[in-house]
């Protein structure tokens, strides 16, 4: 083999080897996607829907950037158009997002139950997981609110490495070992 083909190989292998996707397109005003998944239909559905209004509110005022990244928010719903959560919508919700190479975190869900199926499947795609509390009496538009606030604070402290899932978890950490974690909020970093 020439040095050319062997070298090509050896930069397929190390990219192979190192997470298959960890990392987002590098590449500065690329666009990462956060995930929300939360009740849009059923008993919870004014909840879900406030979540949603939060988030969508602090996106806006970060006028859709996180640093020098575009962030975009994929809105779905947890009930599958039924009553209240199902195994099978939480768990492909998770699937959705940890499957788009672009996505950089999950926001869900608003029930605890339900991120015990979530979590898994989001932290084997390495994605910064960041989960709503409810004992702490924050409501739900508040809960989307600082979800995205401290999603964009950790892209942004990421710096060059902002659109690396591992880096994002890393900046949330060290965020939340500095300020504490937001009230009402849970964060899981991948592997933890």
């Amino acid at each position: 083999m020439s040095p050319t083909p062997v070298a090509a190989l050896l930069v397929l292998v190390a990219v192979v080897a190192s997470g298959c996707g960890a990392a987002v397109e590098s590449e500065e005003g690329a666009t990462l996607t956060v995930y929300v998944s939360a009740p849009l239909s059923g008993k919870k559905a004014q909840e879900g829907r406030a979540a949603v209004r939060g988030a969508k509110g602090a996106l806006a005022r970060a006028d859709g950037r996180a640093g020098p990244w575009r962030l975009r928010a994929v809105y779905m719903d947890d009930t599958g158009g039924g009553e209240t959560w199902t195994l099978a919508q939480v768990g492909a919700n998770a699937r959705r997002a940890s499957e788009d190479s672009a996505a950089i975190a999950y926001v869900g869900d608003l029930d605890p139950r339900a991120t015990r199926f979530s979590l898994p499947i989001t932290s084997e795609a390495e994605l910064l997981r960041i989960g709503y509390r409810p004992d702490e009496g924050v409501v739900p538009a508040a809960y989307g609110r600082e979800a995205v606030k401290l999603l964009i604070a950790a892209i942004r402290e990421a710096g060059g490495e902002g659109a690396d899932r591992a880096a994002v978890a890393e900046a949330a950490a060290d965020l939340i070992v500095r300020d504490g974690e937001p009230p009402g909020l849970t964060v899981e970093l991948p592997g933890g």
